[in-house]
């Protein structure tokens, strides 16, 4: 990401994870694009000149723009790129909120896990969409292999401030300095004091 807004990405890219229309893996940083669909149905390509923050997962990438949209591309087995369908893209598409075909907007924060990505409201809100195997949806669930294309919004945490996302876990910092975690914690990584994993957020 470079102080004008636009984002460059470069190295493997069999999933379209460079978002740069094709599956060639590149050895130098290419300008990225999005792709926009317009209201007849078609599409065109336009340059991405208001990024403010990037996030990567395992073979997908999320791109936060300044009017506080999300737009999202590569792998897409459990709906981490949050179009409604599990269908991988070579493109950046924007992120939807719903079936209706409403979109994510007032996005301040984005971070993502291997397979999950997170989005965080600038009322504090936080939603996630992709895997949810261990929980990391933190809304008292576990989806399985199942896959989750549409973003779910979390319970529990109202004011979250920051967040950052492990392989498959989810750390968030609270406007009251608290610290929150969900999701895997074979290892102990969500700082409980055991290796119990979490379905919704702990202290």
């Amino acid at each position: 990401l470079k102080g004008n807004g636009t984002v460059w990405t470069w190295g493997y890219n069999a999933n379209g994870e460079l978002g740069l229309g094709d599956n060639q893996n590149r050895t130098e940083p290419t300008q990225v694009k999005a792709e926009i669909t317009l209201e007849d149905g078609t599409t065109k390509e336009e340059e991405i000149t208001d990024a403010i923050d990037v996030a990567t997962g395992a073979n997908h990438t999320l791109i936060l723009r300044k009017d506080g949209t999300v737009w999202a591309t590569g792998y897409n087995n459990k709906g981490q790129l949050g179009d409604g369908t599990t269908t991988s893209s070579n493109r950046f598409h924007k992120v939807k909120l719903n079936s209706e075909g409403d979109y994510l907007e007032n996005i301040v924060q984005i971070t993502a896990e291997n397979n999950t990505s997170h989005v965080l409201t600038a009322d504090g809100s936080v939603y996630s969409y992709g895997y949810n195997y261990y929980g990391q949806f933190g809304n008292n669930t576990r989806t399985d292999e199942n896959a989750n294309p549409y973003p779910v919004k979390m319970q529990k945490v109202t004011n979250i401030v920051q967040m950052t996302g492990g392989e498959n876990h989810l750390i968030m910092l609270d406007a009251d300095g608290s610290i929150w975690t969900t999701g895997l914690n074979s290892n102990g990584q969500l700082g409980k004091n055991n290796t119990v994993d979490s379905v919704l957020p702990q202290q």
